[in-house]
């Protein structure tokens, strides 16, 4: 609650200074910059810095009993803010179900395993939501920034043993926009030295809204009303047309398997037409079905005589050779293709065999 309250003191100081002229900016802006102990690459030092001036520099090993340091900041007077060397700082991008957001960081911390190399209670992390890729989206993109707890903790744990309170902890290029100290370290806000500085400007927005917005707040009462019902019934219209979309995408779906098993010959239905139709001394080695495209090939008595049968048959459409007729083991091995009708006739599977007899296949792959 604490963090959520002066994130939002924050962001309105920024706007309401961003109202004034320059000069005055330039001077509000220097007062309420924050304290910045910004750790080396190397993690074993760490340089005060306030609105772009150096104050101090401080090593781990004598950060407890660092007397200057602690002058500096127990007064509280500025916000303390740790800032990491961006190498430290591991940022992962994720998408999870917009449902998550209720329980955002619980999720998250059940995901750290699987996007980086740690587990959860090895790292700090924090996160923010990434804009919405449409108002229909189901997915919430989410940028997480984590850093290792054992890089940190040396330095926690020395600003706690001198008693200087942590605002924030920050790293990386954009490292405004994440606070990796847990909300347990943060330091709790100062009510009355916060309502003091916040005086002018709460004073000055009165008299901005007094000027701005009372003409307009009878009749945007009204406007928002009608705006409150308005949504509502979008919202129901919206679920509504939602939900037969969805229908109607799901019966098309349907539809299209429908269409495409009636489309497909049946493989096994095929093969039947084909046992009974093909001569006792004819042996398939191969059977191929590509859609509507059958290729057979075999060893018969009479590979010539196939090309007849199979003119012949209701099933089969513009039966002909792939290959030439060659002599194998005293039989005519062939290589023939046809063309499957569909729907495929199922009165063939009835159809009387060759006089020959019955079909042995030796290998057929469909």
């Amino acid at each position: 609650m604490a963090a959520a309250l002066n994130s939002r003191l924050a962001r309105f100081r920024q706007e309401l200074v961003a109202c004034l002229p320059e000069r005055w900016r330039n001077r509000i802006g220097s007062k309420a910059a924050p304290y910045i102990l910004k750790i080396g690459e190397r993690g074993s030092k760490a340089v005060l810095w306030r609105d772009g001036h150096r104050l101090h520099e401080v090593e781990l090993d004598s950060l407890a009993t660092d007397t200057t340091l602690a002058a500096l900041l127990n007064a509280r007077e500025y916000p303390l803010v740790l800032e990491l060397p961006a190498a430290w700082v591991l940022r992962r991008k994720m998408s999870l179900p917009v449902a998550a957001r209720e329980n955002l960081k619980q999720v998250i911390g059940f995901e750290i395993d699987r996007i980086t190399p740690f587990q959860a209670d090895q790292v700090l992390f924090d996160y923010r939501e990434l804009a919405e890729r449409g108002s229909e989206s189901d997915l919430l993109g989410v940028e997480v920034a984590l850093v290792p707890r054992k890089r940190v903790q040396p330095w926690l744990d020395g600003l706690r043993q001198a008693h200087i309170q942590l605002d924030r902890m920050t790293g990386g290029v954009d490292g405004e926009a994440f606070n990796l100290l847990p909300p347990e370290l943060r330091a709790r806000p100062d009510f009355g030295r916060m309502a003091l500085k916040a005086l002018p400007a709460l004073v000055l927005l009165l008299l901005l809204a007094a000027v701005l917005l009372l003409p307009l707040w009878q009749a945007q009462k009204v406007v928002a009303g009608l705006q409150r019902e308005e949504q509502g019934l979008r919202h129901q219209a919206g679920q509504v047309l939602k939900l037969r979309e969805r229908l109607q995408q799901q019966l098309t779906e349907l539809e299209k398997i429908r269409d495409h098993w009636q489309s497909v010959p049946p493989p096994l239905e095929v093969l039947q037409v084909l046992t009974r139709l093909l001569p006792d001394d004819t042996y398939l080695q191969q059977l191929d079905i590509k859609g509507k495209r059958l290729v057979v090939r075999g060893l018969s008595g009479q590979a010539s005589a196939l090309i007849g049968l199979l003119e012949r048959s209701p099933a089969f459409d513009e039966p002909h050779f792939l290959s030439p007729v060659t002599q194998q083991r005293g039989k005519e091995l062939f290589q023939l293709e046809a063309q499957i009708r569909t729907p495929f006739p199922r009165d063939t599977l009835n159809e009387k065999p060759a006089p020959a007899g019955k079909t042995n296949g030796a290998g057929a792959d469909g």
